[in-house]
């Protein structure tokens, strides 16, 4: 068991579950301990598998990060390589298999009955440069389809990109405007 706390509550996570911790938070050999700006949590109830359900659940978006590979390198870049703390640009991909495993847990998630209602679901791409694998964005977007005809849902779904256009052709920004996509 993982144990949270700040200055006005504790929280506990079962020590399976992934987190990808702030800065600002003190990493000790049992507990994790907020600093001074306890902001990033307000009180909330025990955090456990039921718990990151219904918060996905309540979720309208979902980002692949398609690839760490981009085709410019510029210095001002989080992934450059000068800011330690983040990572660099690498030669890793996503594969078709984990984005339609993704996408068909966060489908199950967002249309099991508890989620409030929102009328839009979104689906980002980001990398390092997601048009390195415009493929795989064309198969994310086919598959997503077929999942929002599986759910019968009433709901506009559209699609959003990170990307620096260079590799954009005339063919693709019409792809993307039949498709949906925006910015």
């Amino acid at each position: 068991m993982i144990t949270i706390e700040t200055n006005n509550a504790q929280y506990e996570l079962p020590s399976e579950i992934s987190l990808v911790i702030p800065k600002d938070i003190k990493i000790s050999t049992s507990k994790f301990d907020v600093g001074k700006d306890n902001s990033r949590f307000t009180k909330c109830e025990k955090i456990t598998k039921i718990y990151i359900k219904k918060k996905i659940a309540n979720c309208s978006n979902i980002v692949f990060e398609l690839t760490q590979e981009c085709n410019f390198r510029c210095k001002y870049c989080a992934y450059s390589g000068i800011y330690p703390e983040n990572r660099t640009h690498k030669s890793e991909h996503m594969d078709e298999a984990i984005a339609k495993g993704a996408l068909k847990t966060f489908s199950n998630m967002v249309f099991s009955g508890s989620r409030i209602n929102r009328s839009n679901i979104t689906i980002g791409f980001y990398g390092g440069e997601p048009l390195l694998k415009l493929d795989l964005i064309k198969k994310i977007v086919y598959f997503s389809k077929l999942v929002k005809d599986e759910f019968g849902q009433e709901h506009k779904w559209s699609y959003r990109i990170a990307t620096n256009g260079y590799l954009l052709t005339a063919s693709q920004i019409d792809y993307f405007v039949k498709n949906n996509f925006f910015y």
